[in-house]
């Protein structure tokens, strides 16, 4: 990449991070949840899916997942339901939800670093906000931790940040649960092949193509 390159992705993840800073200490706003209350629920054993929308695979998703309580639906928050829970802490904002922060590190362009730490709530206001399309996918699961990669792609600009996020299964619905997480910014889509491996179908950039806000 060129020294002009270089500056611009600089100035691209400078500009990313400093807004996600200026939600921890400027938003007392949260956004809806629901942007579509036509949106598919599926009932699924003993809760429901709301169907969303799929990255690329079928593991990846923004679906969110509910129980039915008098006439209407809560947010999933169990932890006899790890992977279902964390995604919705991870794509709903709702005032239901337990708090909870990510403490998030930056792997910014030629090695450089930055953190922050960021509520829930905040994160995904900041995403909405910023018109990111949001999916998670879990990568694996065991009785100590949750892997989970949250996938934020912007469809104009075909632009994806990725973002690598550990949770204790134990204690994934506990009020005042803190993650790590790292994010990588800016990445072209036209990379994807080599950051998620054979697993793409050959049609990937006609899907990602074809994806609309």
């Amino acid at each position: 990449m060129s020294q002009e390159g270089v500056s611009q992705r600089k100035v691209m993840e400078d500009a990313f991070i400093s807004r996600m800073k200026a939600m921890t200490t400027d938003c007392d706003e949260l956004l809806s949840d629901t942007d579509s209350i036509e949106r598919k629920m599926e009932k699924t054993g003993k809760y429901y899916t709301q169907v969303g929308d799929i990255y690329i695979l079928d593991e990846i998703s923004s679906n969110t997942y509910y129980l039915k309580k008098g006439g209407g639906f809560r947010p999933l928050c169990d932890k006899q339901f790890p992977k279902e829970t964390i995604a919705n802490r991870l794509l709903l904002s709702n005032i239901d939800l337990p708090s909870g922060t990510m403490a998030l590190k930056f792997q910014k362009y030629r090695y450089e670093t930055d953190s922050i730490d960021i509520s829930f709530r905040q994160f995904v206001t900041f995403f909405k906000k910023e018109g990111f399309n949001a999916y998670v996918g879990i990568e694996s699961m065991d009785k100590k931790e949750i892997y989970v990669d949250v996938y934020l792609y912007n469809v104009e600009e075909k632009w994806l940040h990725l973002i690598n996020v550990t949770c204790p299964t134990n204690k994934v619905s506990n009020d005042g649960l803190v993650v790590n997480a790292k994010a990588w910014l800016f990445i072209p889509t036209s990379n994807l092949r080599d950051l998620m491996g054979k697993e793409l179908p050959s049609d990937f950039m006609d899907r990602l193509n074809k994806m609309k806000k």
